[in-house]
């Protein structure tokens, strides 16, 4: 991305997505800048020519006007001026001319009056704004009495003359919430004179006699980045021409045509810098000099869009360069109808520049009665050389307030710039943009847009978040910033720019030739590279993967225990096919092609069933990721059908006739129902592990989710054998969770029924000695209850473990949790004994223990 990108983005995120993110767990600030666009404030610069005059009693000076931008390279003539001095009184009055009354100067000589000059601004008109009827101005000057007799004037010496010249300064005004701007870069402690912004800054409506001016509150800064000047030079024209002014009076609207031809001697020369210049703007925008017109007149301002490259060889990027019409350039104040701008504005840029013109008051129109003219109220002024700038997750800063700047890519660009880095050109649409130097706050930008546009919804530009716990560049800080710009963009819909990693990148940029004089430029920029850009539309994260996995765990339990229950059930028929002689690997093969198969209908029925789904909950399923379940199947069910394997191909031959009776051990007298239920779990301790470990996946999955949702608010990151990791609970999370669980219950319940199954001859037994069938039914309750126990207890810890390794520490409410995770799995495992418990009561007693 290019330097300073952010001011060339115009709106589009609205205040209800901004508060949002504020709310968001991990954000620390939330801080939204809206860019409103240029405003054109201007001043009269006063120039002291007195260095050009000579003893005559009457003078006229030609002040040549040339505007220098690009280190030198660009130079604007603009019309030229002219100073009519004279050594005698000077009044104000009126005079008609044409039969039009406008305002005059008139010189006091030998006891007669002569006009000298004609102040016909309002009677001008030209063919655009650059037109030279338009640009040039006449004033006159006693050096007896100072400028048009009103007195001497502070900055010019006595008895000498000056010369006043508009400056119009494009300035971007940017809207930020002052307390978040302050939290993210301190823009309040950059505060050298007044005070900051304040949240109940809006500003408003002033009605005057015959107009009303919207109050803006504005910050404004103390210098400005451009390298733009004026070059002034004073030409002394022949006296007879200086003598024949009074009688036929200075008028901007003749001078060109009567003085075309008339050659004079250079006096002088000065040179005017923009910062000079802007410092007079801020000291009348600071002493609230707000009744001047050439402040408050601001009828328009300007939005301008982005560059366009074209792809060159060896990755250099060609600008592309535009004409702005002179139709950009209204205005309702100004003289003809045009913005007295800079002449370097004139001809080619590289954005395209758009005008937003001031509406009338209720629809009327701009009629000069109706106008709402914005003005500026200053509330105090700052140095962006103060800002701190940003941490070391960004490599560059946000470039908010930092000027861009390029330099010669060549060593012929290098000279042309005089080893010096180009700056903005005080032009909009110019090639670099000046950032933000006038801010104000977000309703004081609204009351403006209202103003302009009638609209003022979706002002803000961008948001800058920065996250809490980020610490440097380390992997858990990262993790947390991508956690939270996952969050921001799942919850707005946002585009969301990681500037984690981000570092300045070289990029070679041509430069056409310009309209005024600069040659074409190869230049090298800092632009932007960013780490990682996110923009997640139904993705899932780590977390939801590592908890769907957990689904897929369980599943394999389920699926081995069947397995293993299936190979024992089968002793007597493997049996035979050893007899038969059948070698151990047949044997193995043949259960891993029986446990493919069930995987193989197990995936084409998932495949079947995800379609239809996908559609009904609003997710994206595509055929070709559906059918990619299959192979997940069969590979799922061939791993868990090795162990099953294994044992099938090692079966004896001699396992056909000889009874399945276990391994005889030390008996034992248990003298209740739940001592004899841990008894019977541990004759099978395989078997009951099996199915404790299904319940301990589903519990530990509970236990951190409960952990991270009421002991860490929502979210928790840390790291885990030297990785980052970051959890935060959704609710597609707790139905990962609620899959896990039902399915840690079926397994257990599946376990149950097959211990049933397997021991039916015992349980007849019971019966048959007096047992009523609650008594059996509690006793495989109890049995449930303990595999339950066994797996919650290991889940439940494993779970705190795990939160503790990642937060650093454990708080109550996880401990609290984790014991209600523990309460629920040993419930739901006992309740998972009710459907085998049914079965048990069906059970043929007499029937199973004639046969035996």
């Amino acid at each position: 991305m290019r330097a300073n990108y952010l001011s060339g983005i115009y709106g589009g995120i609205t205040t209800a997505q901004w508060q949002h993110i504020e709310k968001l767990s991990g954000v620390d600030v939330a801080a939204p800048i809206a860019m409103g666009g240029y405003l054109l404030p201007k001043v009269e610069v006063l120039i002291d020519v007195s260095a050009a005059l000579s003893a005559r009693s009457r003078q006229l000076l030609r002040i040549n006007r040339t505007w220098v931008t690009d280190r030198g390279l660009s130079r604007a003539q603009d019309a030229p001026g002219y100073v009519y001095v004279t050594s005698f009184p000077e009044s104000s009055g009126n005079a008609d001319s044409s039969g039009t009354t406008v305002p005059a100067v008139a010189e006091q000589a030998s006891g007669f009056s002569k006009q000298v000059c004609l102040n016909d601004f309002g009677l001008a008109s030209g063919s655009g704004p650059f037109d030279p009827a338009l640009r040039g101005r006449e004033l006159c000057w006693s050096r007896v009495n100072g400028s048009e007799g009103g007195g001497p004037i502070p900055g010019v010496r006595p008895g000498g003359a000056g010369y006043f010249m508009y400056w119009a300064f494009p300035m971007l005004l940017a809207a930020i919430d002052p307390a978040q701007e302050a939290k993210l870069d301190h823009v309040d402690q950059s505060v050298i004179s007044g005070r900051y912004l304040q949240g109940s800054d809006r500003g408003g409506i002033v009605n005057n006699p015959y107009t009303k001016d919207m109050r803006v509150p504005v910050l404004i800064p103390d210098a400005i980045a451009s390298d733009q000047q004026l070059q002034l030079d004073v030409e002394q024209l022949p006296s007879t021409v200086a003598d024949a002014v009074p009688g036929h009076p200075l008028s901007a609207l003749n001078l060109d045509q009567r003085l075309a031809g008339v050659t004079g001697t250079k006096a002088t020369s000065f040179t005017v810098t923009a910062q000079t210049a802007y410092s007079e703007l801020r000291d009348v925008l600071l002493h609230h000099l707000q009744s001047s017109a050439l402040i408050t007149q601001m009828d328009a301002y300007w939005t301008p869009g982005p560059t366009n490259y074209v792809q060159q060889q060896h990755g250099v990027l060609a600008a592309e360069p535009t004409e702005t019409p002179d139709s950009t350039w209204t205005s309702v104040y100004g003289i003809g109808g045009y913005q007295n701008v800079s002449s370097t504005v004139q001809g080619q840029g590289f954005r395209q520049l758009v005008e937003h013109q001031a509406g009338g008051d209720g629809g009327n129109g701009p009629s000069l009665d109706k106008i709402v003219r914005p003005q500026l109220q200053v509330v105090g002024q700052f140095d962006p050389n103060k800002l701190p700038g940003f941490g070391a997750l960004s490599s560059v800063p946000l470039e908010t307030f930092n000027p861009p700047s390029a330099v010669g890519a060549d060593k012929k660009s290098a000279a042309a710039l005089g080893d010096k880095a180009l700056l903005p050109d005080g032009n909009p649409a110019g090639y670099l943009q000046e950032p933000p130097s006038l801010l104000t706050t977000m309703a004081g930008l609204a009351n403006l847009k209202s103003l302009y546009d009638g609209s003022s919804s979706a002002l803000i530009s961008t948001i800058r978040v920065r996250v809490s716990g980020v610490v440097g560049p380390d992997p858990v800080s990262r993790e947390r910033v991508r956690l939270v710009a996952q969050q921001i963009q799942q919850d707005t819909g946002l585009d969301v720019d990681i500037t984690t990693g981000s570092s300045p990148a070289a990029v070679t940029v041509a430069l056409p030739a310009g309209s005024h004089g600069r040659p074409a430029l190869n230049l090298t920029e800092r632009w932007v590279k960013k780490g990682v850009a996110v923009s997640i539309l139904s993705a899932i994260d780590r977390k939801s993967i590592v908890l769907f996995g957990l689904i897929l765990v369980v599943c394999a339990l389920f699926v081995a225990n069947a397995s293993a229950a299936s190979i024992r059930a089968r002793r007597t028929e493997l049996g035979v096919l050893a007899c038969l002689g059948w070698p151990p690997s047949r044997l193995f093969a043949t259960v891993i092609i029986e446990q493919a198969g069930i995987g193989l209908l197990a995936g084409t029925a998932g495949s079947a069933v995800a379609l239809p789904l996908s559609a009904i909950f609003g997710l994206h399923a595509s055929p070709s990721r559906a059918v990619l379940a299959v192979p997940a199947a069969v590979v799922l069910a061939v791993l868990a059908g090795l162990s099953p394997a294994t044992r099938a191909s090692r079966a004896h031959p001699a396992a056909a006739v000889r009874p399945p009776v276990l391994r005889s051990r030390r008996g034992g007298s248990p003298k209740s129902i739940g001592g004899l239920a841990m008894v019977n779990l541990f004759r099978t301790p395989g078997r009951t592990l099996l199915g404790a470990s299904a319940m301990t996946v589903g519990v530990g999955g509970l236990t951190l989710l409960l952990a991270i949702t009421f002991g860490f608010r929502g979210t928790l990151v840390g790291t885990l054998l030297g990785d980052a990791i970051s959890f935060q609970t959704r609710g597609v999370d707790y139905a990962s969770i609620a899959v896990t669980m039902l399915l840690s219950v079926l397994a257990v319940a599946d376990l149950l029924y097959l211990n049933i199954r397997e021991r039916s001859v015992e349980f007849a037994t019971l019966q048959a000695s007096g047992w009523a069938p609650r008594d059996t039914s509690r006793l495989l309750r109890r049995e449930g209850a303990g595999i339950g126990l066994l797996g919650s207890v290991v889940g439940a810890g494993t779970g705190l473990a795990l939160a503790s390794t990642l937060a650093g520490s454990l708080t109550t409410a996880t401990v609290i949790y984790a014991l209600v995770a523990v309460l629920a799995g040993t419930a739901l495992s006992a309740a998972a004994a009710e459907l085998p418990a049914r079965v048990l009561l069906r059970l043929p007693t007499a029937r199973l223990l004639a046969e035996e």
